[in-house]
């Protein structure tokens, strides 16, 4: 079994609720009994392991085919460390584990990132140890406006085929789960907005109708940029994405360094040869990261451990402006009732905004 488990260190975990995981036979296991879930496995297969902390999923890959979400339920079991079991009290098993010390065998999917990376850094100024925290770029909230037809101030919303007039393409843009763009015909078609400006969409979310009716889920597609809506550019390309599910949308991030006016959605098969139906389709654009200048304490490996710079982050570019600068205080000293903790903030250079103790 390959997954995950609370458990730190040793003990019995394969018939414990205590993981999560994907067994050599195709089931998955959260307890003393497994269920159908995926593909078998066996000696020389590479399984990825994606694990969404945000959203609690837990989701494997078989030789970089998805497998489906396993699990939705991982929040509950707080922090988690990656596990291995032969299943076995009598049999042994090993394996080759990467946390991303060496290149990936398969390409990361969108959205995710490696769970170990490369050694970390510290800057070094005279006696003054610092660091920058970069935050990730921030997408926008959709730019897509909420639609009540199929034109807006923003753009207009279009569609190649459509079913009815109850169920035309800005009923993908309306803002409701409830409602939808369905096409009664083909496994195939496009979805379509046009902005009033050209603009750079580098993420785009997709809400489908989900497990209720999985022959309609979009199974195949590209994501399209075009400035006259007749040229197109290929932006993203999907296949075989089979593991929707009901409420929740998929993201993707893309890279797009260019603006257009016109972006689309390509659709060329479905879960189960019907016609495509989408609940919602929604764009967004990316601000630049966040820099956050760090002055700390000491350079302990502790300080490296959580402060420290990755190693991969050599295209930092200290000439960019950085608007907020904390000091960090490391001390092991146990604050407890009566005791006071004492530090001297020079208040006459610059504004302090928070003091954060924890």
């Amino acid at each position: 079994m390959v997954g995950i488990t609370n458990i730190q260190s040793g003990g019995r975990i394969y018939d414990s609720v205590s993981h999560r995981g994907y067994f050599p036979d195709g089931k998955k296991w959260s307890g003393s009994a497994g269920s159908i879930y995926g593909s078998t496995f066996t000696l020389g297969d590479t399984i990825s392991i994606l694990l969404d902390m945000d959203n609690g999923i837990l989701e494997f890959w078989k030789n970089g085919v998805t497998q489906g979400v396993a699990f939705t339920d991982i929040k509950p079991l707080g922090t988690v460390y990656p596990s291995h079991t032969s299943g076995s009290d009598t049999t042994s098993s090993s394996v080759t584990a990467n946390f991303g010390a060496t290149l990936f065998k398969y390409a990361i999917p969108n959205g995710f990132k490696v769970y170990n990376g490369n050694h970390k850094i510290l800057l070094s100024s005279g006696e003054k140890i610092q660091s920058v925290s970069i935050g990730s770029g921030l997408y926008s909230e959709n730019v897509i406006p909420i639609m009540s037809s199929n034109t807006s101030l923003a753009g207009i919303s279009s569609a190649n085929l459509i079913s009815t007039v109850e169920l035309d393409a800005w009923k993908a843009f309306d803002g409701s789960s409830s409602t939808y763009w369905y096409t009664n015909s083909g496994t195939g078609g496009w979805l379509q907005f046009k902005f009033n400006i050209p603009i750079k969409i580098e993420k785009y979310k997709v809400l489908s109708l989900g497990a209720s009716y999985p022959g309609n889920n979009i199974k195949n597609w590209t994501f399209e940029g075009s400035n006259n809506g007749s040229n197109w550019n290929v932006l993203d390309t999907k296949t075989n994405v089979l593991d929707w599910i009901t409420g929740m949308f998929k993201e993707f991030a893309i890279t797009n360094d260019s603006t257009y006016i016109y972006y689309r959605l390509n659709i060329t098969a479905t879960g189960a040869a019907a016609p495509p139906a989408i609940c919602e389709l929604t764009m967004h654009t990316k601000t630049d990261s966040k820099f956050t200048f760090l002055n700390l304490d000491s350079s302990t490996e502790n300080t490296f451990l959580r402060y420290g710079l990755d190693g991969s982050s050599n295209g930092l570019n200290l000439t960019k402006n950085i608007f907020t600068k904390k000091y960090v205080k490391s001390g092991t000293s146990l604050l407890g009732s009566g005791k006071t903790f004492e530090h001297t903030i020079d208040m006459s250079k610059r504004r302090v905004d928070k003091i954060t103790l924890g």
